[in-house]
């Protein structure tokens, strides 16, 4: 602490430090809780697909463990933007405003319910549809248990 600072300032520096200190632990402890709810979150969506759809294999990608599930800003967190998974007609500038709004438009080659993989792209669920329907549903981002920014099972809790 400098010396110039009159003693009757000194309590109002101890104040705001302890009113500093209050703050860390009030966003330490805030912190925390919205990793328990979404570890809450992710374990309400493995049961949802365990039940409706587990995966049989270890070589297909898909979800398996609660470790497999990702929320679609921890993808983009924990991936360089330039090895982020995208397609013509799902890229970045897509994954950010799907991040901003909480809502993404997904498809499949299914009949979108719990379980069904999805993606944000058309073209892919084209690719997987074949000469078949391509369904589609608006929902919020949290709605999917992604795998990686191109593909996810539909998990609402």
């Amino acid at each position: 602490m400098p010396s110039c600072l009159p003693n009757k300032n000194m309590k109002h520096v101890k104040l705001f430090e302890q009113f500093l200190q209050e703050s860390f632990v009030v966003s330490q402890y805030l912190i925390e809780q919205e990793i328990l709810n979404i570890d809450s979150h992710k374990k309400k969506q493995l049961d949802i697909i365990l039940k409706t759809n587990p995966m049989r294999d270890e070589y297909h990608t898909g979800v398996r463990k609660i470790h497999d599930i990702k929320t679609l800003e921890e993808i983009v967190t924990d991936t360089k933007e330039d090895d982020l998974i995208t397609n013509p007609d799902f890229g970045i500038s897509a994954i950010k405003k799907a991040i901003e709004t909480k809502s993404i438009l997904v498809y499949s080659s299914n009949p979108i319910q719990n379980g069904v993989f999805v993606t944000p792209s058309k073209m892919e669920a084209q690719n997987y549809a074949g000469m078949g329907k391509v369904y589609s549903i608006q929902t919020s981002i949290y709605n999917i248990a992604w795998v990686d920014s191109i593909e996810g099972v539909f998990a609402k809790p």
